[in-house]
């Protein structure tokens, strides 16, 4: 999981912290050494040796001490949170700085060897006040506030101040200066209270941590603040130890055990007043439940965003909330729902763009937009409403289908307890995202197939039903589309000259397409049959009227059987399976005049093209007209049923009394021949027979 307010760590040191630390002991020992040789040698080294070895003390102590300050701040600069169980583990070992600091035996006799170690001990508190101080700065660096750094910086400047006016104070006498000292202690105290802004992740830890952070917390005021005491009271043997140091170096010591003592006044106050986490969580199971709750209820979606974005605002310390969900189809990111913010406002942020939600895996939070290289730009058009903000992706079998993200307009405004509140949040949320998804789809997938069923009674009602004897012929139709809706289609026309047109068209494709044109060529021949004379007439006028209209790689192919008022009939084939005429031996025969398919070829061509056979009926009686779709029959023995196996299953047929009775007997046949699966494309099948005198 990401850490929330990562700060990156822009202090890197030049050389090994070991090797700072050797450099630092190696002039607190040389330091020793000066100091030892000239008490012990004063009496017999001439004045300017004595002053040279003193001043020569002076600059490597106050290096030494300079270097430990440098060291404390550097280190402290945060890589990360430091956890709560980290800092119970810093406060124990402050509460034993400051409790070492207060009990420290320190000799007070003139001896060499007492002033020697009064010079170790005075080490050994300087090295107190620098831990306590690296604690302090790792906390408040890392929990840190818009104004963190101004407020550090400031405390440095009253830190060199303090210095500066020690050592003028050394020049214009003792005492001169006491009320700046005071000022300085107390505006040091507020800064800190102020830097302690930040502590609702202390309100928010489990109950045992609390416990340990506010122990260990009380012990740290108690020692500090006698620690503080002892070392600001000049006259102490504290204070006159670590002036051996370095002049004023008691004053700055003694404000950070100050500093070290409001800090943990603050933690131990808050952690006293804090709720119980076990409250949090409560409420962290409340939210989940209602939000259950309102899935169960099976909510419209746009309640469902909206609940979503309203209790991501409440389970973190957020002013505003928006739900993104990733639509697959289109590969984009939408905006669904906001909650404080209106929709431009978070547009503006372009979250999408700048994080990479596609490939983002765990939860991110950036804790202030304008350290944050991906928002500069825009960082101070959006700081009213947006100073930091945390993204939750949302992700379903490892692809993205959500985020929720959140904004403050406050930096620095989330903590780890929030990251995890929502954490915890977001499974209920994908699940509930997938099922409206799938509730969704199913509710337009069932309308899809209503609206199509209804297509498929509209396009059966373009069909003839009940076909009259025409000229002395019966006719009957069988239409089976392949989906609900096909591009199959046959009908019958009266021209103006007696005679009647019976059609078989198959559209190429399936589907709605197919249905579409099926529709159109309903149409043409409607009205081409109005002003034709003739069956190539008609069929050139259909081509004529598709010129152009159809789209590429589609077209269109017939079968028409003219039957003149005399009973003489004419056949054109465009491009389609042949007709079969069955002979009065049983026997078959196929009907293969020249043509090619409606849309193939510009029309003049097509007419060069096409033929018209005129044949004598005597010779046969009935006469069947099939698309490809019973011809390519036959997905049970994983090969086409073929023209040949048609005509086989026709002739078995040939003694049926009546046409329905024929085509009854063929869909029969067809269906023992290649299963009940019969074909994966549409399938028309017309059977035409010659009335007798008996049947008239």
């Amino acid at each position: 999981m990401a850490q929330p307010d990562q700060i990156p760590n822009h202090a890197t040191m030049s050389l090994p912290i070991a090797s700072l630390f050797a450099v630092l002991a190696t002039l607190a020992g040389l330091h020793v050494l000066l100091a030892s040789a000239r008490l012990s040698l004063v009496e017999w080294l001439p004045p300017w040796v004595s002053t040279t070895i003193q001043l020569l003390d002076g600059f490597v102590s106050a290096a030494a001490v300079a270097l430990l300050a440098w060291i404390v701040v550097r280190t402290s600069a945060p890589r990360e949170l430091p956890r709560p169980e980290r800092i119970v583990s810093w406060l124990r070992w402050s509460s034993l700085a400051s409790i070492a600091v207060v009990a420290m035996p320190i000799p007070e006799s003139e001896s060499i060897g007492a002033a020697v170690l009064r010079i170790l001990v005075g080490g050994a508190i300087l090295a107190a006040a620098a831990w306590n101080t690296y604690v302090l700065l790792r906390i408040v660096r890392g929990y840190r506030v818009l104004q963190t750094p101004l407020l550090l910086r400031s405390i440095a400047l009253l830190m060199v101040a303090t210095l500066v006016v020690r050592w003028i104070e050394e020049i214009v006498g003792a005492g001169a200066f006491d009320a700046v000292y005071v000022f300085g202690g107390i505006a040091v105290s507020v800064i800190v209270f102020v830097l302690a802004r930040r502590r609702r992740w202390l309100m928010l830890l489990p109950r045992e941590v609390r416990r340990s952070i506010g122990k260990w917390s009380l012990v740290t005021l108690l020692f500090a603040t006698i620690a503080c005491g002892t070392i600001f009271d000049r006259s102490s043997i504290h204070s006159q130890t670590l002036r051996s140091w370095l002049v004023g170096s008691d004053i700055v010591v003694g404000k950070l055990f100050l500093m070290t003592a409001v800090y943990a006044g603050v933690a131990f106050a808050t952690v006293l007043m804090a709720r119980s986490a076990t409250d949090r969580k409560t409420y962290e199971f409340d939210a989940i439940t209602f939000f259950n709750r309102v899935v169960a209820e099976h909510a419209e979606p746009q309640r469902l965003y909206d609940t979503v974005t309203a209790l991501a605002v409440a389970l973190s310390d957020a002013t505003a909330a928006w739900l993104l969900v990733y639509d697959k189809s289109s590969a984009t990111w939408g905006m669904v729902s906001c909650a404080g913010i209106s929709d431009h406002r978070a547009a503006a942020l372009e979250i999408e763009r700048n994080l990479s939600l596609n490939s983002m895996q765990e939860p991110l939070v950036v804790p202030n937009l304008r350290d944050d290289e991906r928002f500069y730009r825009i960082a101070r058009s959006v700081e009213s409403y947006a100073q930091s903000l945390m993204v939750i992706p949302l992700r379903e079998d490892d692809e993205p289908s959500g985020a929720v993200v959140v904004v403050s307009n406050k930096a620095y405004a989330f903590e780890h307890s929030d990251v995890e509140s929502l954490a915890a949040f977001v499974p209920s949320v994908i699940i509930a995202l997938a099922n409206q998804r799938l509730l969704h789809t199913a509710i337009e997938r069932e309308r899809l197939r209503r609206e199509l069923m209804l297509g498929r009674e509209i396009q059966q009602r373009l069909l003839p039903t009940a076909i009259p004897h025409l000229n002395g012929w019966e006719v009957v139709g069988w239409w089976e589309p392949a989906h609900e809706v096909g591009g199959d289609y046959f009908d019958y026309f009266r021209f103006a000259d007696g005679t009647v047109c019976v059609l078989v068209a198959d559209v190429s494709g399936k589907g709605i397409g197919a249905a579409f044109y099926m529709a159109k060529l309903k149409g043409i021949c409607l009205a081409s049959a109005l002003v034709s004379q003739s069956l190539r007439e008609f069929v050139i006028r259909i081509h004529r009227a598709l010129d152009g209209v159809l789209e590429p790689r589609v077209y269109i192919s017939l079968a028409a059987v003219g039957i003149r008022p005399d009973g003489t009939l004419s056949i054109i084939r465009a491009g389609h399976p042949p007709p079969i005429a069955v002979g009065n031996d049983g026997r078959t025969h196929l009907y293969l005049p020249r043509g090619i398919a409606i849309g193939l070829v510009p029309t003049e061509q097509f007419a060069a093209i096409i033929e018209e056979a005129v044949v004598e009926p005597r010779r046969f009686d009935r006469l069947v007209l099939v698309t490809d779709g019973v011809t390519e029959a036959g997905l049970v023995y994983d090969r086409e049923l073929g023209i040949a196996g048609v005509r086989e299953i026709i002739e078995q047929c040939c003694h049926a009394t009546t046409a329905a009775t024929m085509l009854d007997q063929i869909r029969s046949g067809l269906a023992d021949r290649t299963g009940q699966a019969l074909s994966a494309d549409d399938m028309t099948l017309v059977v035409m027979r010659r009335l007798t005198s008996h049947d008239t």
